[in-house]
């Protein structure tokens, strides 16, 4: 006699939709952060992440810098010929009237404001471009697996060259697109670079995750060696590498996956992650607290309704955030505690 098996279930297949980088990042800072931002057209893609709209800033570039000096310096001594002009006519008609005088000494000042200001643009592009010049060449050894300390003069010495071209890379096998803020280019090595913000002070995991996902793209997609990425500090030219070694490719993967699963179960079934450590939503963009507008009964996030969920301090001004209205909770924010802000409906 023989016993027939019965199969095991297999899980279900996770539905396959395009993530960001950007989106993956937030989703491995907090899995509902990563949801509002998959949710949130403006936090979609990365052509809309913080250091993308920066633009192509001259700060990076020695050729632009030099740019830079020469139009601050230039229009610098514009206005200051113009306010020396001015003040010099207010002060020989003073004794034609006060209206002449006083309309030409505030043009003067106005111009003398002015000249400060592109004097001071021009003195701040002089000490980058000593700091720039003034490195030696050295570069990371590529098959390094712990992070190496680098300075971005030392790159350009070396011969690699930021670019900024903005060309989002797709990889469509896992449906994965990104682009990063500049990749430094030299031969077939690209680099992908990022700038962490001035409220991060350590490479945390969402940053090693954009590394190694954007030299994922940059291999698949544009068919370069990438063998590390580079975090620089905000407003400096001092950073770090992130090798990406088969640990950090292999977390990469696994977070992906896990983003996919999150993204489905709220799709499907409208299943929230559980909460985050307090800590996080602190200073969450998405959990602020935000005045209610008169006419805003609900909002609306890729075509999803979400009733408001109203918090008030007990005044008339009530508030409102996309975390908590996405969810239905009251996010630990830091203004929602220091507002002592409870929930009204």
């Amino acid at each position: 006699m023989t016993t027939k098996e019965t199969p095991v279930a297999s899980a279900p297949p996770i539905p396959a939709f395009w993530i960001g980088v950007h989106v993956l990042s937030q989703f491995v800072f907090c899995p509902r952060a990563g949801i509002n931002a998959f949710e949130n057209p403006q936090d979609f893609d990365d052509g809309n992440e913080e250091e993308a709209r920066l633009g192509a800033m001259p700060d990076f570039s020695l050729a632009l810098l030099k740019e830079a000096f020469q139009s601050a310096g230039f229009k610098a001594f514009l206005f200051g010929i113009v306010a020396g002009g001015c003040l010099v006519v207010a002060y020989t008609i003073r004794a034609y009237g006060l209206a002449p005088f006083v309309s030409f000494g505030i043009g003067g000042m106005l111009c003398m404001g002015a000249t400060f200001f592109y004097a001071e643009r021009a003195v701040q592009s002089l000490l980058q471009i000593r700091s720039l010049e003034n490195a030696t060449a050295k570069e990371p050894d590529p098959t390094s697996e712990v992070p190496m300390a680098i300075h971005w003069g030392e790159m350009l010495k070396a011969g690699f060259e930021p670019q900024w071209d903005r060309e989002r890379l797709v990889h469509e096998p896992e449906m994965l697109k990104g682009t990063p803020y500049l990749v430094l280019r030299r031969n077939g090595v690209q680099i992908p670079v990022i700038i962490m913000p001035e409220s991060s002070v350590k490479v945390h995991d969402k940053y090693r995750v954009r590394i190694a996902a954007y030299c994922h793209l940059l291999q698949a997609a544009a068919l370069a060696s990438s063998p590390y990425g580079i975090v620089l500090k905000a407003n400096s030219y001092e950073g770090e590498t992130v090798p990406v070694t088969a640990l950090l490719r292999q977390f990469f993967h696994g977070e992906l996956k896990k983003a996919r699963r999150f993204i489905a179960e709220w799709r499907t079934e409208r299943k929230a992650p559980s909460p985050p450590a307090p800590a996080l939503c602190s200073g969450c963009p998405f959990g602020e607290p935000k005045p209610v507008g008169g006419d805003e009964s609900a909002h609306s996030q890729m075509r999803i309704s979400m009733p408001m969920v109203i918090l008030s301090d007990g005044n008339l001004q009530t508030r409102h955030s996309e975390c908590g209205d996405r969810f239905n909770w009251v996010a630990p924010h830091e203004k929602t505690i220091s507002l002592s802000l409870k929930r009204i409906v």
